[in-house]
């Protein structure tokens, strides 16, 4: 029988793995599915790439494997969430309206672009660590410009058929420094989930496996391209980017496991509460049932017999204890006008009353 331990174990457990789960999701967002830096370097030759400057009323732009920059035009009034301020800018730079296409050809490089790109934790959530080395070839422009852009693809946009791809969602630029032939320069540049949400990317960091780091070199004054890296994004955390990702999964994982817990305790309550009816035969070969009362009081309000059969004498209704027993002896006889009984099987219901379990049927078959 349940003992009375059962009231409280369910939900000391249910503490216990909910304190487990909230020490194990402290520990998590601190642990990165790929711990290496994740590395890339420009080719050769700067490859063809196109800037589009369009809006979400335009052709959507292709994924044909050709590098593209889709800046979309930015209205501070607009719910798309797809343009950003650069657009403009970038645009201007470049001497085109708000909106058209610059195809930018292929031609020799004159540096090359490494990247390291990471993940890492800081106390406002997760940071995107990147390291831009550049090696200047030939003797260039006095300025230089560094642009950094992060592009997204698979964009949906409510009511609006197919996804945007190559949507620019984040542009950063710095001006480089010893551009004299065969120099080096390192640019250290940090991203926080909080300036990439900003700009309408997702807090869910595993969304981000759609998006590429874009390095592009360029000669500020004239606007020559001098070299181009793309870059895939590292591996993602595993676990809840801020505080409000770990309450809402502890809270989640937390009335889960209560509702667990509730059923755990309803069925140890009816195991404990609820008494056992058992039968057995005496030595003169008459039919006995023993009622065992659980954790709460009994009380047997009646004792009903199927046909064929009737009692040869009533047994009372009567209180058992908590804990106790008691033992009846069931004496039958058939109903009248039945001369042979057609077997010796006894079939009885006991109708009950348990303590803080309400009334209850027991069946009990038995053999005389």
């Amino acid at each position: 029988m349940a003992t009375k331990n059962g009231s409280w174990a369910p939900f000391a457990v249910t503490f216990m793995l909910i304190a487990i789960a909230a020490i194990g999701l402290d520990v998590i967002p601190k642990h990165y599915e790929n711990e290496e830096v994740f590395t890339s370097s420009s080719s050769g030759k700067i490859p063809m790439f196109v800037e589009h400057f369009t809006n979400i009323n335009s052709n959507s732009i292709p994924d044909d494997g050709v590098i593209r920059l889709a800046w979309h035009t930015w209205d501070e009034n607009l719910t798309n969430g797809l343009g950003i301020p650069a657009a403009k800018y970038r645009a201007e730079d470049l001497g085109i309206s708000e909106t058209g296409v610059i195809e930018h050809p292929s031609e020799p490089t004159h540096a090359k672009l490494n990247i390291s790109l990471k993940w890492d934790q800081s106390v406002d959530g997760a940071i995107l660590n990147s390291t831009i080395g550049i090696h200047i070839f030939n003797n260039v422009s006095d300025t230089l410009i560094l642009r950094m852009i992060i592009i997204e693809n698979n964009v949906e946009v409510g009511g609006r058929i197919p996804m945007q791809n190559s949507v620019v969602r984040l542009y950063r630029m710095s001006i480089a420094i010893n551009n004299t032939a065969g120099s080096h320069t390192t640019h250290h540049e940090f991203f926080s989930i909080s300036d990439l949400v900003e700009h309408g990317m997702s807090r869910n960091l595993e969304n981000y496996h759609n998006m590429d780091f874009i390095i592009l070199l360029s000669d500020y004054e004239t606007e020559e391209n001098l070299a181009i890296l793309t870059s895939s994004m590292p591996e993602i955390v595993t676990g809840p980017g801020d505080t409000a990702d770990v309450v809402s999964t502890l809270l989640g994982l937390g009335i889960i496991l209560f509702c667990f817990g509730s059923i755990s305790r309803a069925e140890w309550k009816r195991e404990y509460m609820l008494p056992r009816l058992t039968g057995k035969g005496n030595r003169q070969g008459n039919p006995m049932a023993i009622l065992k009362a659980g954790g709460g009081n009994v009380i047997l309000h009646e004792v009903r017999i199927n046909s064929p059969w009737k009692f040869a004498r009533l047994i009372k209704s009567q209180e058992i204890s908590s804990g106790t027993e008691k033992t009846f002896e069931i004496r039958v006889k058939p109903e009248r006008g039945i001369e042979k009984m057609p077997h010796s099987i006894i079939e009885t219901e006991w109708s009950i009353e348990v303590e803080e379990m309400g009334k209850w049927v027991l069946d009990l078959t038995l053999k005389k």
